[in-house]
């Protein structure tokens, strides 16, 4: 029995050639397409300077957690600011945020007249000196990660 690699025909002879490289083309991308599924991809970090803003309006009960959940996240706190706006409180809010401001160097706090939790992002807003601005209520505890989670997908 012979087997004929090669026909006479010129036009066979050339889609047969065609088709071998069309065929090793489609497996090569194939191949390379499945290595990189497999492969572990290098994760790298992705850490900006963040401003996080916190209106605050009588809210004496739940800011001291709000900020502490911020300051123990596990973001570099040299990339971090924390700026705490007062919108007028009566209670001892703006006193808590006070003595946060004095132990930690990258939190402030702004007192302003009530005017709303709007004109206090806004104002919190201005004063911000990083591109990155995360805004919480001041009842919020974050997760340890998640200011590191929620500027990931600006990367």
């Amino acid at each position: 029995m012979n087997v004929q690699l090669w026909s006479n025909d010129i036009i066979m002879n050339f889609g047969m050639v065609l088709f071998f490289f069309a065929f090793s083309l489609i497996m090569a991308v194939f191949a390379i397409t499945l290595i990189s599924f497999f492969k572990k991809k290098q994760q790298q970090t992705f850490e900006p300077r963040v401003s996080v803003i916190i209106p605050a309006h009588n809210e004496a009960a739940t800011i001291a957690e709000c900020v502490s959940s911020v300051l123990s996240s596990n973001y570099d706190l040299k990339k971090l600011e924390l700026i705490v706006v007062d919108d007028g409180s009566t209670d001892s809010t703006s006193e808590i945020a006070a003595e946060a401001a004095k132990k930690h160097k990258n939190v402030e706090l702004i007192k302003s007249q009530h005017k709303g939790k709007s004109e206090a992002l806004n104002l919190g807003v201005k004063k911000a000196k990083h591109d990155y601005i995360v805004t919480l209520d001041a009842d919020t505890v974050i997760a340890a990660d998640f200011i590191k989670e929620i500027v990931k997908p600006f990367y």
